[in-house]
């Protein structure tokens, strides 16, 4: 019996499709021992488009060069902790169920369901609470003090537990406040100088 053909899926550089596409490629070429480093290469290229394609558009099409280009691109989309968080914001734009209306209930617990069983899929450390709370902290906190969340975490494998992101507020409200008694009495002493 003949199977029909499986089609591969193209990838663009969108952060939440990465994993099936990156899982689909490796089974169907990556794994398939009758195909060159150059066929996997052209099919590589085939199946990339946009910032993905552009990423190994200068590379020349070789033997040794497929695994460069696809070291390449998996470390650029490999982001599990981007995947994670790209999940859990979905997760907070629910799509509207309008009343008495079974289609768009099924929307509904479709998109919960399936960004939850893609974070699960994940297999990382950090209880989902810990995920939901920290998107929650994170995106009320002014961009600057989310930027430095984010650099003083970003070569973490997993997302830092709650406690862990209120430590880091902690502290960068202590230094505020200092900077704010600083100030004020660096305004204080020029106001009375001469």
């Amino acid at each position: 019996m003949k199977l029909p053909s499986i089609q591969l899926p193209t990838y663009d550089g969108t952060i939440s499709t990465w994993l099936h596409f990156r899982d689909t490629f490796e089974s169907v070429i990556i794994q398939n021992n009758t195909l060159s480093n150059v066929q996997r290469f052209h099919y590589l290229l085939s199946s990339l488009k946009g910032e993905a394609k552009q990423l190994i558009a200068n590379l020349q099409i070789s033997h040794d060069n497929f695994v460069v280009a696809w070291d390449l691109v998996t470390q650029r989309y490999n982001n599990i902790k981007l995947i994670a968080m790209t999940h859990v914001k979905q997760l907070f734009h629910l799509p509207f169920v309008r009343r008495n209306d079974a289609t768009s209930l099924h929307q509904l617990i479709n998109h919960v369901s399936s960004n939850i069983n893609a974070i699960q899929a994940l297999a990382l450390n950090t209880s989902m609470q810990d995920w939901l709370l920290n998107h929650l902290l994170l995106s009320v906190l002014y961009s600057e003090t989310h930027k430095e969340w984010e650099l003083q975490t970003a070569t973490q494998q997993d997302i830092p537990t709650t406690s862990a992101a209120t430590d880091f507020l902690e502290a960068r409200c202590k230094a505020l406040e200092l900077l704010q008694v600083n100030q004020s009495a660096t305004t204080a002493t020029s106001q009375q100088s001469p």
